[in-house]
């Protein structure tokens, strides 16, 4: 079975990291966060979405998640089956308030939103444990773990109740301040996730306001989506049945024949107040093991032949017409432990004792011989690589071991939407007073090689990037992608040979237009002063992906 790690998009000044793993056979895709443009990147790559199964977000942050919504619009729009999405602390509050534009009742969504008990308390893991999956299926197991800045306990709070096991952060520096292209520095620290502020309709007398916000977010989901085909986490967030009969039944709520005015209560009414906390999520993603090899020749001296062979490899028992029982053993080799990769998003340095605060997900002892880990992406902001503990744990992981980078200091700013770079490119060489040129930069303000101390395999998260997990092979340039017509128009105009089939037109018409304006306007004009600014996405730059009306 082949799959592969996909970069649709890198960090650059338009874009986040978005990553899609995709199996060949039976068809799959996942998607690890999911920025604004993620369709629009999708198209200019000529990389389809379809068969998509699951999103997985490390943050609640624009960057991260401003193109879910147009991810699951454009699922629906295709008749996808289901999508299951997780992500931290908040995600069926941001999902719920997408409700009046994202509704899609002929599509399964599935949210399973990360909750801080699911990892083991600390000193409790055997080496070997890794916390409950937030999702699997027949092709993947996903783990995660939040990561919080230093002196946050695992539920966002500033401060635990005596006696409690959760385990706390160790104080720290502030954070830096930000740097480059984006701020990444955390939130302010919450004194906890949710909280109602008036009574919700139907909701059970005595309920805690945690659950009364959480009965309507849920309920919300329900409305919006229809509920989805499979159960694909153990964290499921859909909207709990038991939950409404028991809030019907409450004195003063409705009928069921008033279940329409019944759920436009909670569809128009304000959700919850939610606070955002300054959680991230790391991904651990193992993928399937790779049988081991067949050994035809000795099947046959044990007398297995024909369809018996085909049960041997699929982990059966058979017994040949002669009566030998034959075990899978005797027969197939080894398996081969699965690859995995792992995913991880570190703000700033306030984070990083997060890290060494789960050993049991982090360590590379934790995998042993039970996976192979392939590849880790580092999505990292100011300070976190120029940080000697955090490459000290980088280090600590094998050296066949593939480390990507994805920060603001170290990545260069290419483009990404080339095409409609390559017509703004055009237009600036007629005029690029009028069209400024597209801002791009293929040289980063720092080099990896300034850290001599990294692994051996550690190199830039660049877009149109593919890391094979199986076979196992080293990052290398997707073979299939689209020419890019930017990058071939900046280097004819920076040789000289580029001629625009309207440049002849464009000087002869503007040299008519500043002889008529010197020959008949006043030096000074009424309103010379005043500036028209068009409205509306693209409107003042048509675009061949978005053309905008005057």
């Amino acid at each position: 079975m082949q799959w592969s790690l996909r970069v649709i998009t890198g960090l650059t000044a338009d874009t986040e990291p978005s990553l899609i793993l995709k199996f060949e056979s039976p068809p799959a895709k996942y998607i690890f966060n999911v920025p604004e443009g993620t369709n629009r990147a999708c198209i200019q790559k000529r990389y389809g979405i379809a068969k998509t199964k699951a999103a997985f977000l490390t943050r609640l942050h624009p960057e991260q998640i401003g193109g879910f919504p147009g991810l699951v619009m454009m699922l629906a729009d295709i008749n996808s089956r289901d999508l299951a999405v997780c992500g931290p602390a908040g995600l069926t509050h941001y999902v719920a308030s997408t409700r009046f534009y994202a509704r899609r009742t002929a599509f399964g969504v599935n949210v399973n939103e990360y909750k801080h008990h699911d990892m083991p308390p600390a000193g409790n893991a055997t080496p070997a444990t890794l916390p409950p999956p937030i999702f699997k299926d027949e092709n993947i197991v996903v783990h995660s773990i939040a990561l919080y800045p230093s002196a946050v306990d695992d539920d966002g709070s500033t401060g635990s109740p005596s006696g409690s096991s959760k385990r706390k952060r160790s104080s720290s520096a502030t954070p830096p301040p930000s740097a480059k292209r984006r701020s990444t520095e955390a939130s302010p620290v919450p004194t906890q996730f949710l909280e109602a502020d008036v009574p919700l309709p139907s909701v059970p007398t005595g309920a805690p306001l945690d659950d009364a916000g959480r009965i309507h977010r849920e309920r919300i989901l329900h409305l919006m989506f229809r509920p989805p085909a499979s159960n694909t986490g153990p964290a499921v967030a859909t909207y709990d049945m038991d939950l409404d009969k028991a809030a019907e039944s409450a004195p003063g709520s409705p009928s069921k024949a008033s279940s329409s005015t019944f759920d436009q209560q909670f569809w128009s009414r304000r959700l919850p107040k939610f606070r955002e906390t300054p959680q991230t999520l790391a991904y651990f993603v193992v993928g399937p093991a790779t049988r081991g090899k067949f050994d035809a020749k000795r099947a046959k001296e044990l007398g297995v032949v024909g369809p018996l062979c085909s049960k041997l490899t699929r982990g059966e028992t058979v017994t040949t017409p002669s009566g030998n029982v034959v075990t899978p053993d005797m027969c197939v080799g080894p398996s081969i432990p699965p690859p995995a990769f792992l995913f991880l998003h570190v703000p700033d340095p306030t984070y990083i004792d997060s890290i060494f605060s789960s050993p049991e997900f982090f360590l590379p002892s934790t995998y042993g011989s039970t996976v192979q880990l392939h590849a880790i992406i580092h999505r990292v902001g100011p300070g976190v690589l120029e940080d000697k503990r955090y490459r000290e744990w980088m280090a600590s992981f094998e050296p066949a071991v593939n480390h990507m980078i994805a920060s603001e200091r170290y990545s260069p700013d290419q483009v990404t939407y080339s095409s409609s770079a390559r017509m703004q490119l055009e237009l600036s060489y007629l005029d690029n007073e009028i069209f400024r040129p597209p801002h791009h930069g293929e040289t980063a303000p720092a080099s990896l090689s300034s850290w001599p101390d990294l692994p051996p395999k550690t190199s830039i998260l660049a877009q149109d990037t593919e890391i094979s997990m199986h076979p196992r092979l080293d990052p290398a340039p997707t073979r299939f992608v689209p020419p890019d017509d930017f990058k071939a128009t900046l280097e004819a105009i920076d040789s000289g040979s580029y001629v625009h089939p309207l440049e002849n037109i464009y000087k002869t018409a503007r040299e008519d237009a500043e002889r008529s304006s010197s020959s008949h306007l006043p030096t000074h004009s009424n309103g010379e002063d005043v500036a028209i600014t068009t409205l509306g996405t693209g409107s003042a730059m048509p675009s061949k992906y978005r053309n905008g009306k005057y």
